[in-house]
């Protein structure tokens, strides 16, 4: 479990899990993120269970952080956007703080 983030970090996975949710429809899963300087990336989504098999009713999707991604100190904002039949959705927005290296 990570306790914190810091800047530069790569291979950090973002995930989330839509509860009771079948996402097999959708064509575009991307996250939106902003950085502190109000930059926002958009990543393509990796769908680990898409809430459509029998007895697994959630949807996981994720992203592993690059470089460059997680390279400013502050806090950042995220959004999962789904695009089903020419419309998009956007989840709930969660915030995280990133820390300077060697920030005691």
């Amino acid at each position: 479990m990570v306790n914190r983030l810091y800047v530069d970090e790569q291979n950090v996975k973002l995930e989330t899990t839509f509860e009771n949710v079948d996402i097999s429809g959708y064509s575009g899963l991307n996250y939106k993120i902003r950085k502190p300087s109000g930059t926002i990336l958009t990543f393509p989504l990796t769908v680990e269970q898409d809430g459509s098999e029998e007895g697994l009713n959630d949807a996981i999707v994720f992203y592993f952080t690059d470089v460059g991604d997680l390279d400013e100190v502050g806090i950042y904002f995220c959004q999962v956007e789904l695009t089903y039949l020419n419309a998009n959705y956007l989840s709930d927005t969660v915030k995280f703080q990133v820390f300077a290296r060697y920030d005691f």
